[in-house]
């Protein structure tokens, strides 16, 4: 386990080098994840980390010598490499090979699956060793059950011409139902028509714009699939589009902008009333969640 705080800096042999002053943020690699900090110089010894393979990895620099510098990775203890750097310079952070600290101890194939396991979102490097772990203690046939059920979603599902929904066929079966009304449900993701379609209230068709406006983001709406929807509404001419995007700050924007391009259109849009959720308490909603309830009341 290596432990650097704020008054200590790690050398190569994992040791303390010398104390530098204490700073307001710390950083403390254990069990193989390391708790990331702003780039800092500190008395010639600067730290900087990143994020690689869903593991943190950190390089200490450290002034040994006549200006030079030993790289370490902070991670699994290994030199990186040596650079005549100025202890004044800032870096620029590079890729680092991630391998298991206790390599030895596990199998390549094991460290290799919890690898890719943190690849996955929400997917932390606790929670991936123990995805790990778990599989390697299941039977062959559910392994590879698994595996070739992860193989045939990538073989054989794909998105709709349409409504860029995912789907075996093209056009997908809500497209291709004739039965279905001549409305335009506007969803960011996949999973929210899922969502929809399980209020059984809603009996029109949808468009997936696979995600939302989010300039911090760097996602601009020419990359989601909103020129296909303008171009949908324009072919079909539906009697309503319904904007479903998420109540959040990227998604009142990708509402606000599909609106000005629909207005001049003539199509009826419309947005999903929102406040109170069932069985909520109004003593816990929040200020927005009361006032847009209020503005969305109608008469019984």
């Amino acid at each position: 386990m290596h432990f650097a705080s704020p008054g200590a800096t790690v050398t190569q042999d994992g040791g303390v080098l010398s104390a530098i002053p204490p700073r307001t943020n710390g950083h403390i690699i254990t069990d193989g994840r390391a708790f990331q900090w702003e780039n800092a110089l500190l008395m010639g010894h600067i730290v900087f980390t990143r994020r690689i393979a869903g593991a943190y990895v950190s390089k200490y620099v450290s002034k040994v010598g006549s200006g030079t510098l030993d790289l370490i990775s902070g991670l699994h203890g290994e030199i990186a490499g040596v650079s005549p750097i100025s202890p004044c310079h800032r870096p620029v952070t590079e890729r680092i090979p991630v391998s298991s600290r206790s390599s030895s101890a596990t199998a390549q194939p094991v460290v290799r699956l919890i690898e890719e396991l943190g690849k996955l979102p929400g997917i932390g490097p606790k929670t991936a060793s123990r995805l790990a772990f778990h599989l390697l203690r299941t039977s062959r046939d559910e392994a590879l059950a698994l595996a070739e059920a992860i193989l045939e979603v990538k073989e054989r599902v794909t998105l709709c011409s349409n409504c860029f929904n995912t789907t075996e066929t093209d056009p997908c079966p809500i497209c291709a139902d004739p039965t279905r009304e001549s409305r335009i449900c506007v969803v960011e993701e996949p999973l929210d028509v899922l969502a929809v379609e399980r209020t059984h209230e809603y009996r029109g068709r949808y468009h997936v714009l696979h995600g939302a406006v989010s300039p911090v983001d760097g996602i601009g709406p020419d990359k989601l699939r909103i020129k296909e929807l303008i171009a949908r509404v324009e072919r079909e001419s539906p009697d309503e589009v319904i904007i479903f995007t998420n109540v959040d700050l990227p998604g009142e924007a990708t509402a606000t902008y599909i609106h000005r391009l629909l207005a001049p259109m003539g199509v009826t849009v419309t947005r999903p009333a929102s406040g109170l959720p069932v069985g909520g308490d109004m003593e816990y909603a929040d200020d927005l969640t009361l006032s847009r309830a209020l503005l969305g009341r109608r008469a019984i």
